[in-house]
């Protein structure tokens, strides 16, 4: 990504940055009940106190990854996709990870392929 192209999409006019703050808001507090098994978040919920350190993680590892994600779509929003790259397809699977919440999870080795 060139420079130009980061400081349009933090341009406050830019709906992507909108989109992309609150997708950070919602997986950041939102992604651990909606990717958890229900017992794992019960018990995650019950020693909330215990382990704030945890939840302050995963908040931030997963809004990250959702922020990241409409930052990708965003560039591709912003190129010429009529003069198809081999990056493009890499970027299009960053944004579709990112959006739907999966790219921490994908981030981690050999998550991808395992499913």
């Amino acid at each position: 990504m060139s420079p130009l192209l980061i400081q349009h999409f933090f341009d406050l006019h830019n709906p992507f940055l909108w989109l992309a703050i609150v997708w950070f808001i919602f997986f950041g507090l939102f992604a651990v009940p909606i990717f958890s098994e229900r017992a794992m978040w019960l018990e995650r919920w019950r020693q909330f106190r215990h382990h704030w350190h945890w939840w302050l993680y995963q908040g931030i590892f997963n809004g990250l990854g959702a922020f990241v994600g409409w930052m990708a779509l965003a560039y591709l929003w912003s190129v010429d996709l009529r003069i198809l790259q081999w990056e493009y397809f890499g970027v299009a699977a960053i944004a579709f990870y990112g959006i739907t919440g999966n790219l921490p999870a994908a981030s981690l080795l050999g998550r991808l392929l395992r499913g």
